[in-house]
């Protein structure tokens, strides 16, 4: 019996073990299937899965050599803050409209949103990312570095250091602009800096998971621990003031700003890169801060100021350019009207200025000083820029004379490009290098146009000679006589006819009156003026030109494919040959009826009898080749 109890204890001691080592097996067990125990990033792995920085994938792997994507880089680091739910949907509302236009995946959503909002991207790389399809290639040690150290509140710290020597043997291959912030996170030791296996850096290298969870990790220690000092800041003994910047004094590295209250009491506050402050919710550095801008702040009781809260300004000017400073940040000097009288004030032009000149999209070093300019100015600096040039210089064809009741002149440029501008009762106007009026101005003319602030000041006008035939359709008799003709591309045209204008009848010289619709009319054209006209006065049924679709020598038939000058469509019409038919080439010379081949262009002279034409004469205007 008692050797019965002394089994029964040791077995039970037994399980008692073996259930304590199952117990401890499942606390250090394996978090994802393709991180063994004691992998070198493993530690890291855990913490950022148990943050839910980064998560694994269905089928418990982690793929820690898998390439870590730019969105997906993106979408990771946005999660280092800790942000309620309703934030996220503020944020994601401010960015809704540029998210849906680069159709952002629903999954990395939120992410860039707050990458967008942290200040971690900006707009034109995100657009850039996702217009060229590099959001789906893997994001580079260099990328990392400049999105961690903004996500760390560090590009001012990073870009404030003039010299900068980097240990890696690489260095030479890190652009210029990227070698602080890969300096930033050697000290803050999200990098090695000893680099790879052999000394480099490697700065196009792609991400993969593993190192991105220990850089993560890293970057999380130190803005979880840097929250915790703002926080300990903002819980000093303050008090709340509100107001507006009246002046600042800016010193090395703080600055002194002036705050007026309601009741017009003004005070004095340090601020420096201690100073918490967000611009219409988002942080900026504190010598972004102008005059003007409204401020609710912390202040101590020593009047430094803890945090500040800073609302937007915008305003809107219209004037004249008077100069244009392109230093860093450019400066853009206007001269504008305030209550009756002139003022001249200087802005700073924001980085990302847009700016409009003469209607087209186009570049802040493009604005010249006389420009008129409407400007649209956030917190003092310019963000959008209207302009019209002073001076412009246009050559093109005159469209129009229009007047209103000053002449407008209506010019279409070489790029089709439609201007109208009025024209200075003053105007040097020359015409074939001879002075003129405006008066003298053709439509059709060929222009060079001089324009001051909208005003046409100058124009250097030519006329354009051109040819046209056809049959007459209308005879217009007024101040300004008009003839409209169907031409030989079946095409209803008018012309107007020059006060001077040579009318020849067969021979004889003629004038409007003798003119009758149906008669076939050769036009000299100057612009749009007829200068010359040459008349057959026969009935456009007496002539037919066209191109010869069938002939029969033995018949004495030839069929013409012909414009109808009164539908101006294409139709076939028969001519006959009679043995009195004279035939004639292009050079003046007799041919023969055999000489004749299908497809030569020709014209046909004759008459009706009976209802067919036979032709008197046949004239070969082109040989088919």
């Amino acid at each position: 019996m008692k050797l019965f109890k002394k089994i029964t204890k040791i077995m039970l001691f037994s399980v008692l073990i073996f259930s304590l080592n199952l117990t401890n097996i499942s606390a250090y067990a394996q978090i994802f299937t393709d991180v063994p125990d004691n992998y070198w990033a493993e530690d890291y792995i855990k913490k950022v899965k148990d943050l839910g920085i980064i998560t694994g994938y269905p089928d418990a792997t982690f793929k820690p050599n898998k390439e870590v994507t730019k969105s997906q880089a993106l979408v990771m680091i946005s999660r280092l803050y800790k942000l309620d739910n309703s934030t996220i949907e503020t944020i994601k509302n401010k960015y809704r409209h540029l998210l849906d236009e680069l159709k952002v995946e629903s999954w990395a959503y939120d992410g860039i949103a707050v990458a967008l909002h942290k200040g971690i991207v900006s707009e034109e790389v995100l657009r850039e990312y996702y217009k060229s399809g590099r959001a789906k290639t893997p994001a580079t040690k260099e990328e990392i570095c400049i999105f961690l150290t903004r996500a760390m509140g560090l590009e001012d710290e990073a870009k404030s250091k003039t010299i900068i020597v980097l240990p890696f043997k690489d260095a030479e291959l890190i652009p210029a602009q990227i070698t602080p912030y890969v300096d930033m996170m050697i000290q803050k030791g999200i990098i090695n800096s000893k680099g790879d296996s052999k000394g480099k850096f490697n700065p196009k290298a792609p991400i993969n998971r593993a190192i991105m969870a220990k850089m993560l990790s890293i970057a999380y220690d130190y803005i979880n621990e840097n929250e915790k000092i703002e926080q300990i800041l903002v819980n000093e003994d303050t008090i709340t003031i509100s107001g507006t910047i009246s002046s600042i004094l800016k010193a090395t590295n703080e600055m002194y700003v002036t705050i007026e209250d309601e009741n017009k009491q003004k005070n004095i506050y340090k601020v420096n890169s201690d100073t918490i402050i967000t611009l219409d919710g988002d942080r900026i550095k504190f010598n972004e801060l102008v005059e003007g801008l409204t401020v609710e702040a912390e202040v101590t009781n020593k009047n430094k100021v803890v945090s500040m809260k800073v609302k937007s300004i915008e305003e809107e000017y219209s004037g004249k350019v008077d100069s244009l400073a392109l230093t860093t940040p450019a400066i853009l000097t206007i001269e504008y009207e305030k209550n009756g009288e002139n003022e001249t004030r200087a802005f700073y032009i924001a980085k990302d200025v847009k700016v409009i000149l003469n209607g087209k999209e186009s570049f802040i070093y493009k604005i010249k000083e006389g420009d008129l300019v409407e400007l649209q100015v956030k917190n003092k600096k310019i963000v959008k820029i209207v302009a019209e040039s002073k001076d412009k210089h246009i050559k093109g064809i005159i469209k129009d004379i229009k007047y209103k009741p000053e002449p407008n002149l209506v010019v279409e440029d070489e790029n089709g490009e439609i201007y109208e501008f009025p024209v200075y009762k003053r105007a040097d106007i020359e015409r074939n290098n001879k002075n003129a009026e405006i008066t003298d101005l053709r439509r059709g003319d060929k222009v060079a146009i001089e324009v001051e602030y909208n005003v046409i000041k100058e124009i250097e006008a030519r006329v354009i000679k051109s040819e046209d035939e056809g049959t007459i359709k209308e005879i217009l008799i007024a101040d300004r006589p008009k003839l409209t003709i169907v031409n030989k591309d079946g095409k209803e045209v008018s012309y107007y006819l020059s006060k001077d204008i040579d009318i020849d009848i067969d021979n004889d010289n003629g004038n409007i009156y003798d003119l009758r619709l149906g008669y076939f009319v050769e036009l000299d054209i100057e612009s749009d003026e007829i200068v010359s006209m040459e008349v057959e006065p026969i009935e456009q049924n007496d002539r037919y030109e066209g191109e010869i679709e069938y002939l029969n020598d033995d018949a004495e038939v030839i069929v013409l494919s012909v414009i109808n000058y009164n539908t101006g469509k294409k139709e076939v019409v028969r001519i006959d040959i009679t043995k009195f038919t004279s035939f004639i080439d292009s050079d003046g010379d007799r041919i023969k009826f055999r000489n004749l081949r299908k497809g030569d262009k020709v014209i046909a002279i004759g008459h009706f009898d009976g209802g067919i034409f036979t032709a008197k004469t046949i004239i070969v205007t082109q040989k088919v080749k």
